[in-house]
């Protein structure tokens, strides 16, 4: 009941119907798994065709490693792994989207308290607020902030355990964004 319960919400909102719908066509017809783990060290991962869940009714980290799954086969060749903080916080982006347009107060609330506790709420609440529902800039003009922000988050997973994750600089703010501007266009 709680996969079914966790498949609806994904599906209710636009960005995650189309970022499953998009990981099953870069799959080409291979499967993949949904593991539950409560020993895991973090909320949840993506590796290979296998997203592992700490917690199995969290459709937010089950959006969030989904979203891992589509960005591993569409920017990298193998897996997640070795991938750069960059995608980290577009894949934070797309949860925190997915989040305001799911609607559900009580686990809306629990994430962000999960959020606030690393002290990185207020910059994805700011770079969320600046979006439209597709992952486009609001106001062209808040370009330069939005990637300071951008900027600022990468640096955290990229200095802090178990994230150690690594920056790449050459990465415009179009690039950084391309995978939720791309599942989001016909929302």
């Amino acid at each position: 009941m709680k996969l079914e319960k966790m498949m609806h919400k994904l599906l209710y909102v636009c960005l995650g119907g189309t970022t499953l719908s998009g990981l099953h066509r870069l799959l080409g017809g291979k499967r993949w798994e949904l593991i539950s783990n409560p020993d895991l060290p973090v909320n949840g991962n993506f590796s290979g065709a296998a997203i592992n869940l700490k917690i199995l009714d969290d459709a937010y980290t089950f959006m969030h490693e989904l979203f891992h799954g589509y960005q591993a086969f569409q920017e990298v060749t193998a897996t997640w792994n070795g991938a750069t903080a960059n995608l980290e916080v577009e894949a934070q982006i797309a949860k925190v989207m997915f989040m305001l347009n799911s609607r559900d107060a009580g686990e809306f609330s629990k994430n962000w308290e999960e959020l606030g506790k690393k002290n990185i709420d207020t910059n994805f609440r700011t770079m969320t607020n600046a979006l439209n529902y597709k992952g486009i800039l609001l106001e062209p003009e808040f370009q330069a902030q939005f990637n300071s922000y951008f900027k600022t988050m990468g640096q955290f997973y990229e200095r802090t355990d178990p994230y150690n994750y690594v920056w790449d600089d050459s990465r415009t703010l179009r690039e950084n964004m391309k995978n939720i501007q791309y599942l989001a266009k016909d929302c």
